[in-house]
């Protein structure tokens, strides 16, 4: 597989799927940290549903594009390995989702760093949504269309692999003069 399409094939699953499942993780935190119970909860989620359909993926497609075309570039020391692939995609994905809310809270605000990250509940949903999402995700790239497959064997394998067991049968490569 080409260098291009292996990246856009990481980048386009990455952005497509990421956000839905950082979204997962954003649910389970928000009922988490809330005061609410868990019924009154999803009778929100499900009256609001096509707003939770629209905004993760707007909201999360950039740090998901971003995270999945760092994958694609990933050494194949790292990448071919199953588990190494998974903890890499997980570290990328928290590293660029706090990058974000990190550099607008340095930028526009002027909150103590430490006390946003220790206190600030959206801080830890958007960072535990990447972390989830790439570990997900590093899992996932291996089983989601779009992979080459491997060739199988073409080339002429012969009958007998063991060219000394019998020299009496087999035939001279060229005709005795």
């Amino acid at each position: 597989m080409t260098t291009t399409r292996h990246t856009l094939r990481h980048a386009c699953w990455y952005a497509f799927i990421g956000p839905y499942i950082g979204l997962l993780w954003a649910i389970v935190a928000i009922v988490i940290q809330s005061r609410r119970s868990v019924g009154s909860f999803f009778e929100f989620v499900f009256s609001e549903l096509p707003y939770f359909l629209i905004v993760p993926w707007a909201a999360g497609a950039i740090p998901a594009l971003l995270t999945g075309i760092a994958v694609a570039f990933l050494p194949t020391g790292i990448h071919a390995i199953h588990y190494r692939r998974i903890l890499a995609s997980a570290t990328i994905g928290l590293a660029i989702c706090a990058a974000i809310p990190l550099t607008g809270v340095l930028l526009f605000s002027d909150t103590d760093l430490t006390t946003f990250i220790l206190r600030g509940h959206g801080f830890r949903v958007i960072a535990g949504s990447g972390l989830f999402s790439g570990l997900i995700m590093g899992w996932l790239i291996a089983y989601l269309p779009g992979r080459e497959q491997r060739k199988t064997q073409t080339h002429w394998v012969p009958e007998e692999t063991d060219h000394l067991a019998d020299t009496s049968r087999r035939s001279a490569p060229f005709p005795a003069r």
